[in-house]
């Protein structure tokens, strides 16, 4: 099996809810409501952590996921330039990185595409109940 084929046996096995992720995040969860939910999937990281400059991986997975979920959750009514401020005064660029960044694990990394899922259903179930 090459890498292209490889690369398309793990996106059929494990990112089925990924390409229907965005649908049923509600806009009006509030950022950090968003951010609290998906740092329940990592102990220890709190808030304070998202918004510090720390570069370990511990922090980066975290904050990266809570980057993308508060985009898909509030396009177009927030922007770039916001959410990377509230992240600690990060600049646009970063959160198009983060976006990029996750984007590239849910596709390359079965493993992270799992854990992807899993935050993503726990982010639309929280919804739901609203």
């Amino acid at each position: 099996m090459n890498g292209l084929e490889l690369l398309n046996e793990l996106k059929s096995q494990c990112c089925l809810i990924y390409s229907d992720h965005d649908k049923g995040i509600n806009p009006d969860l509030a950022l950090e409501e968003i951010c609290l939910i998906v740092l329940s999937f990592f102990p220890g990281i709190t808030l304070d952590d998202l918004k510090g400059s720390r570069r370990k991986r511990e922090f980066i997975v975290p904050r990266q996921l809570c980057i993308f979920f508060v985009h898909e959750a509030n396009k177009g009514t927030m922007s770039l330039k916001k959410i990377g401020h509230w992240f600690g005064g990060r600049d646009h660029s970063t959160v198009i990185h983060s976006k990029d960044a996750v984007q590239d694990q849910v596709d390359t990394d079965k493993v992270y595409c799992e854990m992807f899922n899993r935050v993503s259903i726990a982010l639309k179930l929280s919804t739901h109940d609203k």
